[in-house]
């Protein structure tokens, strides 16, 4: 199983990256959230939350819903637009 990278400032500290795995590719989404302790924390529950719902559908469960953890992300504006699910 690869690493979950988690949690973590972006490079400018203007807002906070969450890195996961999903369907066998790294996804890296950003939160436009101050990299405050309480929103670093907020994002950890979110990421637990993520990986959590993503291995519920890998043990055969109700599907991980991207739109639900991020609806403006660019893939998955790419993934609707090409006539895919997700």
């Amino acid at each position: 199983m690869k690493k979950r990278v988690g949690v973590a400032p972006s490079p400018s500290g203007k807002s906070i990256i969450v890195d996961f795995y999903y369907k066998r590719e790294r996804h890296k989404e950003t939160i436009k959230k101050e990299p405050t302790a309480a929103n670093l924390n907020w994002a950890e529950i979110k990421h637990k939350a993520i990986m959590a719902e993503i291995a519920n559908e890998e043990a055969g469960g109700a599907p991980f819903d991207y739109a639900k953890h991020f609806p403006f992300s660019r893939w998955l504006e790419r993934s609707q637009g090409a006539g895919g699910t997700v």
